[in-house]
């Protein structure tokens, strides 16, 4: 078995949480390409209740993200992170939900 620093999971919340963002507000689709940085700050067993990835969309068209508990303690912060648009267009019954909660 292998050890890893983060639960990997930690960081498919933060490419979860942006791509729905993405699709929300930009009708689009991505795959994840690429992070700048990964940092983490706790161990999240740590957590006081249930994990949350709070995302910011960056002028580059990248995001950063920080995953924090309830009580707002930080466990991980991800910054830089970029999609690949997929090439076929998101029907509309699929986006209009998602347009509703980003917006």
């Amino acid at each position: 078995e292998r050890i890893t620093l983060a639960s990997p999971r930690l960081i498919e919340l933060c490419f979860q949480t942006a791509g729905i963002w993405e699709m929300g507000s930009k009708s689009r689709m991505g795959l994840p390409h690429g992070i700048r940085r990964v940092e983490f700050h706790g161990d999240p067993a740590a957590a006081k209740g249930r994990l949350h990835a709070a995302v910011t969309p960056n002028p580059d068209g990248s995001f950063d993200a920080r995953v924090i508990d309830g009580k707002g303690n930080h466990f991980l912060t991800l910054a830089g992170y970029h999609t690949s648009e997929l090439p076929d267009p998101i029907a509309e019954d699929i986006l209009s939900p998602l347009k509703q909660i980003v917006n």
